[in-house]
């Protein structure tokens, strides 16, 4: 532009035409370029030329920036970019330029784009440079489940579902790491682990909490000791708990929930191992309950006795220490008093006995069988009668092994028949048993031997 009147313009400075419309210069090119402008008066003088001097400078290149990328939440930075005098605008073309850098809002997930600029010493404006803010969302937190041990238990490194997890032991801050940590079970209670996992584009997703409590272990089930005599008839064995487990083995193995009923056969010590569980599912300690088979003695050594009907019996006895009688075979109660057998009637009888050590077993019962045999009958006799001062024979009976007695009752008998005396006037009674093969004596027959008196001489007169 030019302040004159009626203004010619040119491209040189002398010669040409002048054109009324004042030429605008190009721009595309950087370097000097002149331009002539003259005015005229009232009288159509034109004046002398005047020279302007339009100079494109060169445009600054447009800053060097790089695209940024944040995840949602992030703290983000002012942008920057590699320039001098930089303008920052939200817009590629128009609107104001700010000298202040923005600082992108990560809260959005999305893309949102800002331009800058750069002007040089001569003022130019470069073209503007496009920063590409990217706000990536966050994964969803690892889906975790809550775990529980029992105390001491051997734990397994702790598991999440997700990629790319990080561990921490806070809720906030701390480095994560990559490896899974693995509880230690030594001490009841809980303690929170937490966890996040990170997606493709580098961002970490809030932490899950994974609670893990350590429980404490039931105290070992009450047991007792169990005592029994060999072949004895064992009982299931028991112990104050509660949801019991029986195992064989001090550890190790698995556990039933059904009591072992120990065997008796063999004589020995046994051990017996058993647990209780509680509501947390923890199992106890195992207790150890020894079963101890004691041998059993053997049956007392006996003999069977045999009676004569109606002869007075002893006692039964038998070798052998604690004693206990029976009068059968198996079952009933036990006496420590010797049985006396009845020996009124005639038959056989079992009478049982057994012994008992210094650990309370009692062996297999012995059998002692008591016979009572029949008495033969009275030996067949006649009574006799002599006269005085006969000679006598010795007495008969009709039977077997025959004893002789003077008395009805008591003496010993013997086995020579007695000849009865005729000297003296008068009966006398003589008594006589048989005893037959089981050596059983008869009753006593009683042979009555009379002597008769001799009648005196008859009264003659000699012739």
């Amino acid at each position: 532009s030019a302040s004159g009147t009626n203004l010619l313009w040119y491209t040189a400075a002398a010669g040409g035409t002048g054109n009324a419309t004042a030429p605008t210069p190009s721009t595309v090119t950087v370097g000097t370029t002149s331009y002539y402008v003259s005015q005229t008066n009232g009288n159509g003088c034109e004046g002398p030329r005047s020279e302007i001097v339009v100079t494109v400078y060169p445009q600054p290149t447009a800053p060097t920036v790089s695209d940024l990328a944040y995840c949602q939440n992030d703290t983000a930075s002012a942008l920057s970019a590699s320039g001098t005098n930089l303008l920052w605008y939200t817009v590629a073309t128009g609107g104001t330029g700010s000298a202040t850098a923005p600082t992108p809002n990560t809260a959005t997930v999305g893309t949102t784009s800002y331009y800058v600029t750069q002007t040089n010493a001569n003022g130019c404006e470069s073209p503007r440079s496009e920063i590409v803010v990217t706000i990536n969302a966050l994964p969803a937190a690892p889906t975790v489940s809550a775990i529980a041990y029992c105390q001491n238990d051997t734990a397994s490194a702790l598991s999440a579902s997700g990629t790319n997890l990080l561990w921490y032991t806070a809720a906030t801050g701390g480095t994560g790491s990559t490896t899974a940590p693995t509880p230690s079970t030594a001490t009841v209670g809980t303690t929170s682990y937490y966890v996040s996992q990170t997606n493709a584009n580098g961002c970490e997703s809030p932490r899950s909490e994974i609670e893990v409590t350590i429980n404490a272990l039931p105290t070992a089930p009450t047991v007792s000791d169990v005592a029994y005599c060999q072949n004895d008839t064992a009982s299931a064995l028991s112990a104050s708990g509660t949801n019991l487990l029986w195992y064989a083995v001090a550890s190790g193995g698995t556990g039933s929930a059904t009591a072992p009923t120990p065997s008796t056969v063999a004589v020995g010590d046994t051990s017996y191992y058993v647990s209780q569980t509680n509501t947390n599912g923890c199992e106890s300690p195992r207790s150890e309950i020894v079963v101890t088979v004691y041998p059993q003695p053997t049956a007392p050594t006996v003999s069977d006795v045999a009676y004569c009907q109606n002869d007075t019996a002893s006692a039964l006895s038998a070798s052998g220490t604690n004693l206990l009688w029976y009068t059968v075979a198996t079952g009933g109660t036990g006496s420590t008093t010797a049985p006396t057998p009845n020996t009124a009637t005639v038959g056989t009888t079992s009478y049982y006995v057994t012994q008992t050590n210094a650990n309370g077993c009692e062996s297999p019962r012995s059998e002692i069988v008591v016979t009572i045999n029949a008495l033969p009958t009275a030996p067949t006799v006649s009574d006799v009668a002599y006269c005085q001062n006969d000679t006598a024979n010795a007495l008969s009976a009709s039977g077997t092994n025959l004893l002789w007695y003077t008395a009805a009752t008591g003496g010993t008998g013997s086995a020579t028949a007695p000849t009865p005396s005729t000297a003296t006037v008068g009966t006398t009674s003589y008594y006589v048993s048989q005893t037959n093969a089981n050596g059983c004596e008869s009753p006593r027959s009683e042979i009555e031997v009379t002597i008769n008196a001799l009648p005196t001489a008859p009264t003659v007169s000699d012739v």
